[in-house]
């Protein structure tokens, strides 16, 4: 029931009413409320007459009926613009009452009625003219039958002819009229067009009234279809104020116009639009009205924006961009080049291209014999095929081959696009950078980074060698760097001078790698020819002459996966070790690697080493080399490994030094020896112990103050715990060191100057050290075994002037004993004599006056 009270409401309501455009509606039904307006007065006027003799009441009544139709008809009008089909039903009910009220008005309404229902096809649905079509036939039947007469009669029966011959075409031309808007509007809509006319006199066009299209693309409400001048400048750009005064203009002048601004939209963005105006003019050519058509191109204008700018970014590319045409599909030889940007203009600027066929300015192009015939690809890319790319496109360009890369795309209407590089230049510095980054400026020969490279690739067997040239830091010091300079150019002729296969490399500063081929040389052979020739005097450019040595690290590559760094380190490290016991050529072997990686996990170990007492103190004699009897006992840390079993000092004491427990494990090894002394004292047993100790020890005054403290609490004669520290690592001659000996030397501590003749000590320094005892250093007994015993003899002396007595380490044969002895040394000790042993077992060699059976 609510369902057909709905759609019997929407009959009679403003919704029945046909969409046109704006323009038209106001013309429609402005038309028809005048025509409303002056019918009622008519019509009531003539009412009024004819009734004039009946009763004032009833005239009054119908006068306050009739009447207030004009005043509600123009205020609905203007309010809506529009005239609600319920009207027209309320006008068939009055004009029918009229009718029979006075018989003498029957045809006039009968004549108004046909009017009201010919309006009304063209404006209301067809569903609402064909009720009201019916509803004025029963409205004049109505007053036929009340009137009763004959010639209403008459009337009433030809009625429905005289409907038919009005509504019938009228809702036929409706029809069409409809169907050309509704075509109109699509067409509008489909192109996204807004049509639009003004009715205001000519040359002041201030409304515009939308006949066509969407006008929500343009202003974002549908609604809005009037447009007044006043709202339309509020909507422009500010930039875009003048447009108003450039239409004006073009109107002023009689002539049509197209303008392009910007118009503030619902969504608050300004939207593109382009107006196109165009005047009407009567037969007489006489200016009636505007009209014209808005568009919204804010996607055409980005779209041309975006093209601006790809035009500025590909003619301000620092590529070469051209296009060819192909002209004839079948003529690969008719490609014409059409388009250049300022690259590819810079290419042959003297050439004009654009517009001439590429084998008229580049025939090379199509040479298939000694070229790639690139201009046949490029007529088979712009026929369509697939892009193409080339790395290395030598191309003829002004005369000269250059090297480019090359892109090759296909274009639409046969047209390829061309991109060039030029890598001519960035080849060269690209050769170049690759001789800087894999050769040594100094030398020209290849740097690590090139040996590297050659190492990884290097089969198994390859020898690998490093070299590092002894007291290079002197030779820099005494004639300066631009010396050391030459000397290493000098020393890289005579490695470089090696046999074919041999690849010889700066590694940096004074240090040199070689790669010898496997099989070529046993690694220890190469060490020997190496160090032959450097036995060679060097003679400088400016006539200076030096004799060099090297130390030398060898390694071989056993596995294809050792990398080149872990060949590297493991010849570094048997350098390194070659320079340490001045050996001249050592060969690797992994348990000299102190930086292997099972011994730093060791460095993590030691404080619970120290927390548990795993360290061990073992005891090496130091005994008279005239008499045998021990003088003194070296304190040796072992270290019992809970896993590892017993490690020897040399497997952890150069790590030692290299960690922040130096100072700890001082205090641990003293603490043993302290202990020990004390308990073989009690038993009766004489013993004095020395301690090495790390280089650290006499820079760090609290460490040296926290040993004579230990070792004063013990109440033990002077010169029973000792201190052996190194030369090298003590400084001789800086105050910090000079002051700490002091110190321990008025404690009573015995201080022995161990591995002397390894370092550099002024012997200004020597004079002043308050030391007890020199060792010399096991490198010189070795020296003692070849035959030169020159510098031992001369330390042996420089002791005795200096108060010292002289300990001889590493005695391991008897040969080297008798020297010794022969010689003026007073202590030795070595394998010959005693290897270190534990505590226990030392304790029956303590007993007083028991002389070690030395050879005599």
């Amino acid at each position: 029931m609510e369902r057909r009270t709905r759609s019997l409401l929407s009959i009679f309501s403003s919704s029945a009413i046909l969409p046109m455009s704006q323009i038209d509606r106001r013309r429609y039904f402005k038309a028809a409320s005048v025509m409303r307006i002056i019918a009622i007065a008519i019509i009531g006027g003539l009412l009024i007459w004819l009734l004039r003799d009946r009763s004032g009441v009833l005239v009054a009544t119908l006068a306050a009926w009739v009447f207030p139709g004009t005043i509600i008809t123009w205020r609905a009008y203007r309010r809506y613009v529009v005239l609600a089909p319920y009207v027209w039903v309320r006008d068939f009910m009055t004009l029918a009452l009229l009718a029979a009220l006075s018989p003498a008005l029957l045809v006039p309404a009968m004549m108004c009625i046909l009017a009201i229902l010919a309006f009304c096809c063209y404006t209301l649905q067809r569903r609402t003219t064909i009720v009201l079509g019916m509803l004025g036939f029963l409205s004049v039947t109505t007053a036929g039958i009340i009137d009763g007469g004959e010639m209403a009669i008459t009337a009433v029966v030809f009625f429905p002819v005289a409907l038919a011959a009005v509504m019938l075409p009228t809702s036929i031309s409706a029809k069409v009229v409809h169907r050309h808007l509704s075509i109109n509007s699509r067409i509008a809509e489909g192109l996204g067009l807004c049509l639009w006319e003004t009715t205001d006199p000519p040359g002041r066009p201030d409304t515009q009234y939308y006949l066509y299209g969407n006008s929500s693309r343009l202003l974002g409400e549908p609604a809005g279809v009037v447009l007044t001048n006043a709202l339309w400048e509020s909507l422009l750009h500010p930039d875009d104020i003048d447009i108003g005064t450039q239409i004006d203009d073009a109107i002023d002048s009689g002539r049509d116009y197209r303008v392009r601004y910007r118009q503030l939209h619902t969504d608050g963005e300004f939207r593109w639009i382009e107006e196109v105006g165009q005047l009407q003019r009567n037969d007489a050519g006489v200016v009636t009205n505007l009209m014209g058509m808005t568009q919204d191109i804010s996607r055409h204008v980005r779209i041309d924006q975006q093209l601006t700018q790809l035009d500025s970014i590909v003619e301000n590319l620092d590529v070469s961009v051209s296009v060819g045409k192909l002209v004839d599909r079948d003529d690969p030889l008719s490609l014409t080049l059409v388009y250049e940007n300022r690259m590819a203009r810079q290419l042959e600027p003297d050439m004009p291209r654009v517009g001439h066929r590429l084998v008229d300015f580049n025939p090379a192009a199509f040479d298939t014999t000694n070229h790639r015939g690139l201009g046949y690809v490029m007529a088979e890319v712009a026929r369509g095929g697939q892009p193409r790319f080339y790395r290395d496109a030598h191309l003829r360009i002004a005369g000269k081959i250059r090297l480019f890369s090359m892109v090759l795309s296909p274009l639409p209407d046969d047209h390829v696009g061309v991109v060039l590089q030029d890598l001519s230049e960035l080849h060269e510095a690209r050769v170049e950078l690759e001789r800087l980054a894999f050769n040594d400026q100094l030398t020209g020969l290849p740097n690590r980074t090139r040996l590297r490279q050659l190492l990884v690739d290097a089969p198994v067997g390859t020898v690998v060698a490093v070299l590092d040239l002894d007291k290079f830091t002197e030779i820099n010091d005494a004639f300066g760097h631009a010396c050391g300079d030459e000397v290493v150019i000098e020393v890289a002729n005579i490695v470089s001078d090696s046999p074919d296969g041999v690849i010889v490399a700066r590694l940096g500063g004074d240090e040199f790698g070689i790669l010898v081929p496997a099989n070529l040389h046993p690694g220890i052979d190469i060490g020997n020819r190496i160090s032959a020739a450097l036995r060679r005097p060097v003679v400088l450019p400016n006539g200076l002459t030096l004799q060099t040595s090297a130390s030398i690290g060898i390694t071989t590559k056993t596995k294809t996966d050792t990398t080149a760094d872990e060949l590297l380190r493991q010849a570094d490290v048997a350098m390194n070790r070659a320079k340490r016991f001045r050996s001249g050529c050592e060969i690797y072997e992994s348990r000299n690697h102190t930086s292997a990686p099972h011994r730093m996990m060791l460095m993590g170990e030691l404080r619970r080493a120290i927390r548990g007492h795993e360290l061990e103190l073992y005891y090496q004699p130091i005994v008279d080399c005239h008499t045998g009897e021990i003088q003194r006992l070296e304190g040796v840390l072992q270290w019992r490994h809970p896993t590892l079993g017993l490690l020897q000092s040399s497997d952890f004491v150069e790590m030692l030094e290299l960690s922040n427990l130096n100072g700890e494990v001082t205090l641990y090894a003293l603490t043993e020896a302290v202990s020990q002394v004390v308990a073989w004292r009690a038993a009766g047993l004489p013993a004095a112990v020395s301690v090495n100790v790390g280089g650290a020890t006499v820079q760090d005054a609290d460490l040296v103050g926290r040993i004579i403290e230990l070792i004063s609490n013990a109440a033990l004669p002077p010169g029973t715990i000792g201190l052996e520290l190194t030369e090298r690592h003590l400084m001789l001659g800086s105050g910090i060191s000079d002051q700490s000996l002091r110190r321990l030397a008025e404690a009573g501590v015995w201080l022995t100057i161990d591995h002397f003749g390894t370092g550099s000590s002024p012997l200004a320094a020597l004079r002043q050290l308050p030391a007890n005892a020199l060792k010399i250093d096991k490198v010189l007994i070795d020296d003692l075994r070849s035959g030169d015993g020159s510098l031992i003899s001369a330390i042996v002396t420089l002791a005795h002037n200096l108060g010292m007595l002289l300990t001889a380490d590493g005695v391991d044969d008897e040969l080297s004993l008798r020297w010794l002895r022969s010689n003026g040394a007073d202590l030795v000790q070595g394998a010959f004599v005693a290897a270190p042993m534990p505590a226990h077992d030392i304790a029956q060699l303590l007993t007083p006056h028991v002389q070690l059976p030395l050879a005599r």
